[in-house]
């Protein structure tokens, strides 16, 4: 596997609905990024990196529950 944030969107999507990648890990992930090219870019105006990581970890207790809410479940979106 590639970095994760080098994945697509349908990249990430099909290997957490696989298993072989979490909601945490790729949110883990994106946040570290955004933390090493933010400054440079301006990626975000601001960002909640506690209310995204208690997001993702939701996501991936629903997965882990058995509940399915689309092709997307798990996938940041900003």
């Amino acid at each position: 596997m590639s970095e994760l944030y080098d994945l697509t969107l349908s990249e990430a999507a099909g290997e957490i609905r696989s298993g072989a990648l979490s909601p945490v890990q790729l949110m883990e992930a994106l946040l570290k990024r955004s933390r090493e090219i933010g400054t440079n870019l301006g990626v975000w105006a601001t960002i909640d990196s506690d209310e995204a990581m208690i997001s993702a970890v939701e996501k991936e207790r629903e997965m882990q529950s058995g509940q399915d809410l689309g092709c997307l479940h798990g996938i940041p979106i900003g």
